[in-house]
Order: structure tokens, then sequence, then C-alpha cells
């Protein structure tokens, strides 16, 4: 082949791997847009994924708030349906309480639960008052009993008992302490006694030798003048610690259903 007819070959070859200005400006476009459109798409999926999880989230907390609402008035219709066994058990109770005061049974204290209800009753009762404050009339006295509530009638060698006191008089007093086998209605002579002033006076009777084994006694307080008065007595055990006064008994009642507790006071008003 002669040199002419090869440098015409090399004039008609034309490059293959080019592409014009124009054509690549529009393909860069193209991928622009496409990645934009990427990025939109992203963005309204992320915005209605946080809208889901928004409407997700106030479903649940309408959904426990109804679930503790009904819940509550589960609990209040079951405390309404046990409050009348329960109030009705603590009145039997009291009953009870009342007739091993007055019968004096021995029982001041006593659980049980009733066979027909399933009601748990409990009853305790107060015998004595620290101090014991009393009042009395015009142109009257008044006696008091030291003695154990628990067990009243048996004669006792000790019932813990070591003092009694008259104090806080609003006005002048006399005191006297018998025993209780020789009563002053019946003639007995006081071992202790004297006259309290108002309103800081006081005075203190030792009850360390009870008489034939008997640790019971009376106290009578008489108003000097005949005037109205109030005061307050009390008792020491032979600890020296307080201890109060036989006292018009009072009757805590509980009665328990499940777990609804209803609870009555009885005040007996009168020494048993």
């Amino acid at each position: 082949m002669s040199d002419m007819q090869l440098a015409t070959r090399k004039m008609q070859i034309k490059p293959t791997n080019r592409q014009s200005p124009t054509r690549l400006a529009v393909r860069v476009g193209s991928s622009r847009d496409g990645a934009r459109q990427v990025a939109n798409r992203s963005r309204e999926e992320g915005i209605t994924l946080l809208i889901a999880i928004v409407i997700l989230s106030s479903v649940l907390f309408i959904t426990f708030s109804l679930s503790s609402v009904i819940l509550r008035e589960i609990g209040a219709a079951r405390a309404t349906l046990q409050t009348e066994p329960a109030i009705s058990g603590s009145d039997a109770g009291g009953e009870l309480g009342i007739y091993a005061v007055v019968r004096q049974t021995g029982a001041f204290n006593d659980s049980d639960t009733f066979d027909s209800s399933g009601v748990e009753y409990e009853y305790e009762t107060e015998h004595f008052q620290s101090p014991f404050y009393f009042s009395i009339d015009v142109g009257q006295i008044r006696r008091f009993q030291i003695y154990n509530p628990n067990d009243p009638f048996p004669v006792s060698p000790d019932n813990d008992f070591h003092s009694v006191t008259l104090s806080g008089v609003s006005a002048t007093a006399q005191m006297l302490v018998y025993y209780s086998s020789e009563p002053p209605e019946e003639g007995g002579l006081p071992f202790c006694g004297g006259p309290v002033s108002s309103p800081s006076g006081s005075l203190t009777c030792i009850l360390d030798n009870p008489l034939n084994g008997d640790d019971r006694y009376w106290v009578e307080v008489i108003p000097l003048g005949g005037l109205a008065m109030t005061g307050a007595l009390d008792t020491t055990d032979n600890a020296g610690q307080p201890k109060g006064m036989p006292a018009p008994p009072v009757l805590d009642v509980t009665g328990t259903l499940g777990d609804v507790q209803r609870k009555i006071r009885v005040d007996l008003g009168s020494n048993p």
C-alpha cells in the first residue's frame, strides 16, 4: 500500500468514544433531578413515619388512660359491695363485745369470722384512762373503784396498783381511800386521805398493803363547801408507771371483708 493510501485511510477514521458537550450537559442535569426526587421522596416518607408514630402514641395513651379509669371503677364497685357487709360485721362484733363486758365473761379482746358472710370482726376494750377526768355536781360526792377490769370479782393479792393520785381540782376537795372489802357505805374507815387545794394541789395515797389479800380499793372525792368541781384521778403500777383508772369501757370494733375495713367505737358509759 502506498503512502498516499495510508494517509487517506487515517483521515477517514473518526473517534467513536467522544460525546458532544450538549449531550453531557443533558445527562448531568438528569442525574441531579433524579437525586433531588429521591431526596424529596425520602423526606416525605420520614414525615409519614413520624405522623404514624405520633398517632400510635396518642392511641396508646388514650388506651392506658381508659384502662386505669376502668380499673379504678372496678375497685370502687368492689369496695362498695364489700362495705355493707363490713359495717354489719363491725356492728355484730360490737354486740359481742358489749355482751362480754356486761356479762363480764373476761373476753375483752376477741376476733373471729362469721361463717355466713365471711366477715372478720375484732374488738378491743379500753378499761383504763390515764388520767381519768371527772366532774361532780353541786352538793354531790363521787366514789370510784380501783380494780382489775379484766377480772373484777375474784380477790387478787396483786392487781399491780402502787398508788392513786387526785390532782387538777377546780375547787378544794377531800380524797378518802378505802379497802374494797370495807367500803364507805358499809361504815368502812379510810386508810388514807386528806384535803386537796385548787388549782395546783394534789394528794397521793400508797396502795402497797392490800387487806386480806384483796388488792381492790374505793376512792371517795368530797367537794368541800358543797361546790361543783372537776378533777383528775390516776394510778401507777408497781413499776411506778402511769396505769390509769378503771373507767367506763370503750369498745373499738373493726369489721373486715376483703380489702375493706369499717370501724366503730362504742362508749358504754358506765363501769361494768
